[in-house]
């Protein structure tokens, strides 16, 4: 038995392009998938037709292609293994009907691999690779394609015209979530992205899956479970409190409640973590980042690194490296842009 798994996503202008392999002396399975342009699955029999028309004599032979799951927009055609005799090929056309009209699905070309050894029989089939994200980090992965399952012949995207596409769905043939930005970065090296905002938005458990797409048609290379980790850390909201703040030569540590700006120091604020109020802000000042502001008065300081010092205070590397024009006890504010 041969298997052939194919994505078709239709649009109302052209039919879909397609392509396949078929191997002569083996019954062949044809599953297809149909999404709409969104990446949503058709919900529903496309009620399809599959038609291989040969190159040499012009025969028509034609399959039923009903749905084996309709939740997922899924179908399959049966092609016995006598049926594939005309090593010229076959032109390939899905005729149904969609949104309650007829419509011409797909067209394409189907190439004949001729073999009566078993062994000899051409692979078709999705790579299975599973993928863990992290929530609150991106995914920056590259993907090298190769033309032999063996990976030993490169697959030239670009001499070939192939584009590549991948997104992540709520399941196995389920609906899209988030696209991938798909950057080719070499003759057959492909750069999946996405951002942390689109990995927090994902459930814990989902699939993906990546896309060649031709003028012939189009080919699932690879898909997978995908396990998305961790926690997404809450939006950081300004905080203000009380601390002395102190103006002088001599560069020491803070007592609590105090921020002291040393005069030869100027880029560094010593924050005690206590403030004026006796309140500990650790965790405030252990979330603070590269970027974030402190503001005190009309002066606006961005920290450019922050790092605990002994067991109690931090050192925190400010731009620009100005004192404020007040003293003593004083409000701050911890601001992320």
């Amino acid at each position: 038995m041969s298997t052939v798994n194919r994505t078709l996503v239709l649009n109302p202008v052209e039919p879909a392009p397609i392509s396949m392999k078929l191997t002569t002396g083996l019954d062949t399975k044809i599953d297809i998938e149909y999404l709409r342009q969104n990446g949503a699955p058709y919900t529903s029999d496309l009620a399809g037709q599959l038609y291989l028309i040969s190159r040499t004599s012009g025969s028509v032979a034609s399959y039923v292609l009903p749905a084996i799951d309709m939740i997922n927009g899924r179908a399959r055609a049966f092609v016995p293994a006598g049926d594939i005799t005309d090593e010229n090929g076959y032109n390939v056309q899905i005729i149904g009907t969609v949104d309650g009209e007829p419509r011409l699905i797909a067209k394409g070309s189907a190439s004949v691999f001729v073999t009566e050894a078993l062994g000899l029989i051409p692979t078709d089939i999705i790579d299975t690779i599973d993928l863990s994200f992290d929530r609150d980090e991106e995914v920056n992965l590259n993907v090298t394609v190769w033309a032999d399952t063996a990976k030993g012949a490169p697959y030239d995207l670009t001499a070939k015209g192939t584009t590549i596409s991948a997104a992540v769905y709520t399941m196995q043939g389920g609906s899209a979530l988030v696209p991938f930005t798909a950057t080719v970065v070499a003759a057959n090296v492909v750069n999946l992205y996405l951002t942390p905002e689109q990995v927090n938005l994902l459930p814990n458990v989902c699939w993906w899956s990546m896309i060649a797409s031709t003028g012939a048609g189009s080919t699932t290379l690879c898909a997978g479970e995908v396990l998305v980790q961790g926690a997404v850390t809450p939006p950081f909201e300004d905080v203000t409190a009380d601390w002395d703040y102190i103006k002088q030569d001599d560069l020491v540590p803070p007592a609590a409640g105090q921020v002291i700006h040393a005069n030869y120091a100027l880029d560094i604020l010593r924050i005690h973590q206590f403030d004026f109020d006796s309140t500990d802000r650790a965790p405030t000042l252990d979330r603070l980042v590269v970027g974030d502001n402190i503001i005190l008065g009309v002066t606006t300081w961005s920290i450019g690194s922050i790092t605990k010092q002994g067991a109690d205070w931090y050192a925190v590397l400010v731009a620009p490296a100005v004192q404020a024009g007040v003293t003593g006890e004083q409000p701050f504010t911890f601001h992320r842009p």
